[in-house]
């Protein structure tokens, strides 16, 4: 009986685990694919040969979380970043600066994670973040979160347009391309 119980909560925390790496490849693949598009969207429109995508794909992935708390892929699994000292969804900056270091320490950010017991992120534990199973239906939408998000967002792909895309052209020039 107390091997069953054992059984059934690993097989729970798998099946947990398990749509948290389905939510995170679901927004890599969304990421990959909306960069790509509006590399292309641009590029035909603008008539622009700048090489703006990875511009794109760093801002969206800075960016995918401050929504209250959920990316797409979180979103549709039920999951959602929260502040741990209030236990509501984590603001807009949090997301981004827990997306920070996980794109640009990721090495780190992983060796932390997997040498921890409760599996908690380098990120997570910086911005006092965690990722938890929402099962509430009711969420909570501000004006002033909302803002807040759009004005983040609004000026992360501004900041990789200026900084990452002359960087990307500097790379490719040395590259000879």
């Amino acid at each position: 009986m107390l091997l069953l119980l054992y059984l059934n909560n690993v097989n729970m925390y798998w099946s947990i685990e398990y749509n948290r790496i389905k939510s995170f490849y679901i927004d890599c693949i969304l990421i990959q694919f909306s960069s790509t598009a509006l590399y292309i969207l641009i590029g035909v429109l603008l008539n622009e040969n700048r090489h703006t995508e990875p511009a794109f794909f760093i801002a969206m992935w800075l960016c995918k979380d401050c929504f209250n708390g959920s990316s797409y892929g979180k979103y549709k699994y039920h999951y959602q970043v929260i502040d741990i000292k209030t236990g509501v969804a984590a603001s807009p900056l949090k997301c981004w600066m827990r997306n920070f270091i996980f794109i640009f320490f990721h090495l780190i950010d992983l060796v932390v994670m997997f040498s921890n017991p409760q599996n908690i992120r380098w990120g997570e534990q910086i911005t006092k973040t965690k990722v938890v199973n929402y099962t509430n239906d009711k969420k909570t939408h501000s004006i002033k979160r909302n803002v807040e998000s759009i004005i983040i967002v609004i000026l992360t792909f501004f900041l990789m347009y200026v900084i990452v895309v002359p960087f990307t052209e500097w790379l490719l020039l040395l590259d000879g391309k």
